[in-house]
């Protein structure tokens, strides 16, 4: 993880690539973190319900101090409740949903 901060996204951040983004998050994320991302979600709720740790608010101020590289890792390991993604998603396709959770935080 600690190796991963240095990783720089090497898919190039275009109109198509954002648009793509928006679709894998939705297939594949937005079902915990929320279709906003925001992590509000039934899922979500189910987790408080059962005492354990919701996913997070990728907007919050933990998320957006990680590097690309690091929400990479994350997204590709998986990391507290949150599963791996590295068996269902290409390298290109993990890399492009970091630019989802960039365009939450308004960047």
């Amino acid at each position: 993880f600690e190796q991963a901060a240095a990783l720089s996204n090497p898919v190039p951040r275009t109109p198509q690539t954002q648009e793509r983004a928006r679709q894998l998050f939705a297939v594949n994320c937005a079902i915990c973190h929320g279709r906003d991302g925001r992590g509000q979600s039934v899922v979500a709720q189910h987790f408080v319900q059962a005492g354990f740790v919701p996913p997070a608010d990728l907007a919050s101020p933990r998320v957006r101090q990680r590097t690309d590289g690091q929400l990479y890792w994350i997204v590709a390991h998986g990391l507290g409740n949150m599963p791996p993604f590295q068996d269902l998603l290409t390298d290109e396709q993990l890399w492009t949903v970091v630019y989802f959770i960039r365009e939450v935080q308004g960047q």
